[in-house]
């Protein structure tokens, strides 16, 4: 992946992922603002607003969560700043 991007695994890795979006976020909002769906994945664009826990600096953009289902049940959830990036990861395009 992306230089700098984290990988979680499982339920324990859910919550170790929420565990650190919270710690470096003061308040933080996740904002649906679209849904795409393609049989067995979607994509979920978020408007993504809140403050850093300790600067207080505000952030407000998009983030793109591309999720793969099995069985009813995401398997796999990939998250992306760049639009044109998470669909050539769902090996579409725009």
């Amino acid at each position: 992946g992306p230089e700098g991007a984290a990988t979680f695994h499982g339920h324990d890795g859910v919550r170790e992922a929420t565990r650190l979006i919270l710690e470096v976020f003061g308040d933080i909002r996740l904002d649906p603002e679209e849904l795409l769906y393609w049989g067995d994945r979607f994509l979920v664009t978020v408007k993504l607003s809140g403050h850093g826990a300790e600067s207080r600096a505000s952030i407000d953009q998009q983030l793109f969560s591309l999720c793969t289902l099995c069985a009813g049940l995401v398997v796999r959830q990939d998250e992306f700043l760049d639009r044109a990036e998470a669909f050539k990861a769902a090996g579409l395009s725009e």
